[in-house]
């Protein structure tokens, strides 16, 4: 099947390829398009980071910068991709990225790491609204993030990504640092590409259609370019891959004691990979050499199915050895329905705590996706016109939409995992209607007259979201130049408008509806129909008694709905049980800015240049659920409505001074530059900021530049971290107090004593192994909150020996105080109990963030409150470099190489200041990132090799060999190769393929490449 997909695939190009070229040949001669940008070496330019022009790149921050050649070359037709693919961008928030509900399909990008609300994203160095829902279940970080998919790559020319500096030029969000996508200019002709794609595995499908046509008019005076693309991604589910489908994880290792509960269990059969790790001696924090948690293959939730597993009417649901608790004398007869609702035995598989290796429990990698499925369309609208000389006036417009699908679903359950409320498992008597004669034996011969049913309802419904998405945005601007007192001006007046509204749909289990199909009677004709009444004890909810929070309603259209075994619910008491619900997010934007640039004296080494103006920006953003969700009617938390808005004012200056120049013949200068950059930002909800950047490039000789700068930059609140109103959550939580945990986190002699006094204080039992599934928690924005700042510094060099060789190297150090957070579950939790200051004679209250957390008396935490808060801090460093060579091969081609190497030295960060937490050298922080690139061109073939090297990890800097039995995770190399082959001036194809080799992680290290090998053919035809 594979095979064939290809074929097609590359078929269908060459088919269109060979269309094309028949029109071409058929038409009179025409102006082959000009994709290349306009600028050449004698023309000024304005770099990313700054808004005087300039004779050439020459950036004071670090920069990096893709071009069109190398997204064409990689087969890409998403910006976004060819930046993840850069080192030193972070796990990104995309369709192939975790994202709640709100967020399906958005693709927003992550420099350093720091988070996607740190990265600020420009089109042609002006904003571009958000398409990052005013909601705490968006797709990324709450804040103004820009949807990269809105861009037609056809029409990109390059794209750059400075580091730091962003904020004095553009405002806030630039703490990490500014990508900004430049589009080609007087683009004349017309060029028609198609893509497609498709993985290893034949999923996956990519399939992408553009078009770009652009025209000069008015004797060069005009330009009009219209760009449209059609792209289609067809969704992975992680099933498909042996990185989910293997189902590795890290659970708790038994103690010997606990192993022995379980008859013939050995290190070598109960699942775990390495065989030679034994049991533990004891389950104590004392090291004893033997790690407390071991890797295991095939994890499973054994608590619960899709069929329905059985557990007594009263009791906990495990014992000794974390067994299961079933039926019988033992209480190891383990029963479940089996589809068609007769009653079977059951396999839970081998407990390692609460999770369990193999058996026949709940697999959620059945339930996750690798990327969402994702339909959108862009098309784009560029004018320019020349009204005198001196004016121009130009227009960009975009509109933009987009279906997204998410293929993963979180499901809802009747399960044994949760203790109460309506998601807590089922207690059904023996009598119960809709049981089966057989089913009725079965508990009858076992002496069951009432159990507790944990199921899975997946086959009741998908609650996947899909999402409608639409964008439009529109600029129209005046710039020109003037010569004054024998100097030259520039000028430039623009509108940005631009709104991006989306529609969420999902399928949610209506609570009372359910209440009403699952309490059924027979009528005197014998049929089973709904109850209008409860009756006692016949069927309720966990931690619910009949006669208060399990009650039906009268409702004619109710229909008994049969959950005993995988597809007996009828399609009659599926759709009755099930509501359609749908939510609205809006977020608009507008902006205006004037600014006036040129020079007004000179200096020793040249004229000084300047560029000042004003920018007034408005964000609005409100997020709409439907009465469904906000009322709660579901199994879900109810979604609080938000919405908010803020204005700022702001004024900015630049000024760019040559102190010495090539001319003026100082020993060991071949150039001094001097850059100060500074604005004031006034916001209408957290008042006046200063950001400001001083810097200079030092140019000893000719082709070698030394550069620093220092910045000092702001991140303000967003709308929901500003406005969101108290709202609840479903989270989870690792329980710091867990018998497994104890020797972990950053302060293990803390934890330890401070875990003592609660298991001593509230009588918990021990070892204790708290069951790991979703709590409630609550959370609530603050319109107090304040900016975040921070002060950053880069210092690096750039090195030119000859002419087709650059080297640059660059430190950089950011420093973000007054982080705006979410206090998480996690961080509360390791806040309170691993504090030095613990108050250990009231362990339930030990200091403020224990007062946060609720437990109930077993010792499971059942809720946390949350806030947003202005956090302590978050530092960070790194070391980026970079190297291009071009060289000629004479008769037998060119040959070009690069290579960008990437080290980040620090990532501490603390919200509470109590537990601080240091990411370097675990995933996603490898502190040696190395992407290299090859290019040969020889005749009408060009060949591109890429190989992307991530070093060796650690999965988390605080684990010992007392904790887990692996601890690193080893190198990892990803290999990309390309071929481009110009069939004529004006056709190309061009075939690439990614992850040549089909390399997969290693357990449990998410954030690398799991699609696999991929293939990509693109046809590409000028007119």
């Amino acid at each position: 099947m594979i095979s064939r997909t290809l074929a097609y695939a590359i078929s269908a190009s060459l088919l269109a390829l060979a269309a094309s070229d028949a029109l071409a040949q058929e038409a009179p001669p025409t102006t082959t398009p000009q994709l290349e940008s306009n600028e050449s070496d004698g023309e000024t330019i304005v770099v990313t980071g700054s808004r005087i022009k300039r004779a050439g790149f020459d950036t004071l921050e670090p920069a990096t910068v893709i071009d069109a050649e190398y997204i064409e070359n990689r087969g890409l037709t998403n910006v976004a991709d060819a930046l993840n693919e850069l080192p030193g961008f972070g796990t990104p928030a995309s369709p192939a990225g975790a994202q709640n509900a709100f967020g399906a399909g958005a693709n927003f990008v992550n420099l350093y790491g720091l988070g996607t609300q740190r990265t600020l994203t420009l089109l042609n160095g002006r904003r571009v609204v958000s398409a990052n829902a005013a909601s705490s279940f968006s797709g990324g970080n709450p804040g103004v993030q820009v949807d990269l998919n809105i861009i037609t790559t056809q029409l990109v020319n390059r794209v750059e990504s400075i580091s730091v500096g962003g904020a004095p030029t553009y405002g806030s969000d630039a703490i990490a640092g500014t990508t900004n996508v430049i589009f080609k200019r007087d683009f004349e002709g017309l060029e028609v590409q198609l893509t497609n794609g498709i993985t290893d595995r034949g999923d996956g499908r990519r399939y992408n259609v553009s078009a770009a046509f652009g025209h000069n008019f008015a004797g060069g005076r005009g330009n009009i370019t219209l760009s449209g693309s059609i792209d289609r991604q067809d969704g992975v589910f992680a099933i498909d891959r042996p990185f989910f489908r293997e189902a590795f994880a890290f659970a708790a290792n038994p103690t010997e004691a606990q192993a022995a509960t379980i008859p013939g269990r050995t290190p070598a059969n109960d699942g775990r990979v390495d065989p030679n790790i034994p049991f533990q001696l004891t389950a104590a924090a004392t090291p004893d050499g033997i790690p407390n948690n071991v890797l295991l293959r095939n994890s499973r939730v054994a608590l619960s199915n899709d069929n329905g597993v059985l557990f007594p009417s009263t009791g906990a649901t495990t014992m000794s050895g974390s067994r299961l608790r079933g039926f019988g004398p033992s209480l190891t007869n383990y029963l479940q329905f089996a589809p068609g609702g007769n009653i079977v035995t059951y396999d839970p598989g081998i407990p390692f705590g609460s999770t369990f290796s193999g058996g026949q429990g709940n697999f959620p990698a059945e339930n996750q996706q690798i990327t969402s499925d994702l339909d959108r369309r862009a098309f784009t609208a560029l004018a320019r016109y020349s009204i005198t000389d001196d004016v121009d006036v130009f227009f960009e417009g975009i509109y933009y939409s987009a279906e997204a699908r998410e293929l993963g679903d979180s499901g809802n359950v009747n399960g044994g995992f949760l203790t109460t409320g309506e998601s807590g498992m089922l207690t059904i008597r023996n009598d119960y209607p809709l049981l089966s004669q057989q089913a009725r034996n079965t508990l009858a011969a076992n002496g069951i007259t009432s159990f507790r049913l944990s199921r899975n309802l997946d086959d009741l419904f998908r609650q996947a979201t899909s999402s409608e998405s639409e964008m439009i945005r529109g600029v129209a601007g005046l710039e020109g130049e003037f010569e004054l007192g024998g100097r030259n001006f520039n000028w430039e007046a623009t509108a940005n408008f631009g709104r991006y509204s989306s529609t969420y749909f999902q399928t949610q289990l209506n609570q009372q509806k359910f209440v009403n199909a699952v309490n059924v009677v027979r009528n005197t004709a014998g049929q089973v129909v709904c109850s209008p009444t409860e009756v006692p004890t016949l069927i309720y909810g966990t931690g619910t008694t009949a006669a208060t929070d399990f009650l039906p309603v009268a409702d004619p259209n109710c229909v008994p709905l049969n959950l005993f075994g995988e597809g007996s619910a009828s399609p009659e008491a599926i759709d009755y049980v099930t509501d359609d619900t749908t939510a609205r997010s809006r977020q608009e934007q507008q902006v205006y800015n004037i600014n006036l640039g040129g020079s007004l004296f000179d200096v020793w080494g040249g004229p000084v240049a300047f560029n000042i103006g004003y920018e007034h920006r408005r964000e609005s953003a409100s997020f709409t659920p439907d009465d469904f969700q906000l009322l709660g009617l579901g199994r879900s938390v109810a979604v609080p409505p938000t919405s908010g808005s803020f204005n700022t004012d702001e004024l900015f200056g630049e000024v760019l001074i040559p102190l010495i120049g090539a001319d003026n013949g100082v020993p060991l200068v071949h150039g001094f530059d001097l850059t100060g950059k500074v604005r004031y930002v006034d916001n209408t909800v957290n008042g006046g900021f200063f950001a400001y950047t001083a810097g200079a490039q030092w140019r000893p000789v000719r082709g070698l530049e030394i550069r620093g700068n220092y910045t000092r930059s702001l991140r303000a609140p967003a709308i929901t971290e500003l406005f969101l109103p108290l709202s609840e959550r479903f989270v989870t939580i690792t329980d710091p107090c867990a018998s497994s945990q104890l020797v972990n986190g950053t302060n293990p002699a803390a934890r330890q004593r401070n875990c003592a006094a609660l298991h001593a204080q509230s009588a918990i039992p021990l070892p204790f192994s708290p069951t790991s599934s979703g709590i409630r928690g609550t959370q609530q924005g603050d319109p107090a909150l304040e900016n975040e700042t921070s002060r950053a510094y880069s210092i690096g060099a750039v090195f030119q020996p000859i002419r087709n060789l650059t080297l640059s190297v660059d430190y950089i150090n950011i420093k973000i105080k007054n982080v705006i957070a979410r206090l998480t579950e996690n961080q509360i939790a390791t806040s309170c109990y691993d504090d030095p200051d613990f108050d250990v004679s009231n362990a339930a209250q030990g200091n403020v963030y224990c007062q946060l957390i609720t437990r109930a008396a077993s010792g499971q935490i059942t809720n946390v409150d949350s806030r947003y808060v202005n956090g302590e801090f978050l530092n960070y460093s790194g070391i980026t470099a970079n190297l291009l060579y071009q060289l000629s091969l004479g008769n037998y081609g060119n040959l070009r190489l690069g290579a960008t190497l990437y080290s980040p030295q620090q990532y501490e960060t603390t919200n509470t200041g109590i537990t601080i937490e240091d990411s370097i050298g675990e995933i996603g922080f490898s502190k040696t990132q190395v992407l290299g690139n090859i290019g040969w061109d020889i005749g009408p073939v060009s060949l591109t090799w890429q190989t992307r090297y991530t070093g060796s990890v650690r999965y988390n800097n605080t684990f010992t060999a007392e904790s887990q039995d692996r601890l690193t995770v080893p190198e990892y190399w990803l290999h990309n190769a390309g071929v481009q082959f110009r069939v004529s001036k004006d056709m190309e194809l061009r075939f690439a393929v990614t992850n040549i080799f089909d390399k997969q992680p290693a357990p449990q290290s998410f954030g690398y490449d799991v699609f696999g090998r991929r293939y990509s053919i693109t046809a590409k035809a000028k007119f």
